[in-house]
């Protein structure tokens, strides 16, 4: 990486340019790369006892990406979540990887970084090639973040075919045993196409 000049002119240095090329060690999860949103009309539905005033359900909306930098094992994810109600900023940002262990175990782990102080690790294997069961591995949080305090995390995520995954994710926390947090579909969307 030099101080290369574009073709304008501007000596500026230029950023590298990326190619989102899936590296041939993650195709078992090739079906989950690229940009992926929920539905503009319909948002997805949650439920968190003791946080919420309307008995702990909400709804947002989301958008995710899952890419390759051409990484063996590793594809980079992130996610951002909006309140249907003011899609001005989102609430939740989250980003993290998804690794498949290299020495063929067949183990996929999931490492998720949330904005509020919250690092999740969960890790599972594929179920019938395209279901992905994520168990609770670790939790780890900033010591002032808010309660009720996050315990466990596990996810589901099932390819229903190449333009639409689902994702359910279960939670324990301080105040509830392990319940059906959030449940979400999500479409594949062309860049151009995307509402975000």
């Amino acid at each position: 990486m030099g101080n290369e000049t574009s073709a304008d002119g501007d000596d500026s240095p230029q950023r590298p340019r990326f190619i989102r090329r899936l590296h041939p060690t993650l195709e078992p999860i090739g079906w989950l790369q690229g940009k992926w949103q929920t539905s503009a009309d319909i948002p997805n539905s949650g439920h968190c006892p003791g946080i919420r005033n309307n008995g702990g359900a909400f709804e947002f909306y989301e958008r995710m990406e899952f890419w390759c930098q051409n990484t063996p094992w590793v594809m980079e994810w992130r996610s951002q979540c909006w309140d249907p109600e003011d899609n001005t900023k989102p609430e939740l940002v989250m980003s993290g990887y998804i690794k498949i262990d290299p020495a063929g175990s067949g183990k996929i782990a999931f490492f998720c970084n949330h904005n509020f102080g919250l690092v999740e690790i969960t890790e599972g294997r594929l179920r019938d090639e395209k279901d992905l069961v994520l168990e609770p591995k670790a939790v780890a949080y900033t010591s002032f973040i808010g309660g009720p305090k996050v315990r466990a995390v596990r996810k589901e995520i099932h390819c229903v075919d190449e333009n639409t995954i689902t994702m359910d994710l279960f939670m324990d926390n301080e105040r509830s045993p392990m319940f059906h947090h959030t449940s979400m579909r999500y479409k594949r969307c062309d860049a151009s196409l995307c509402w975000w």
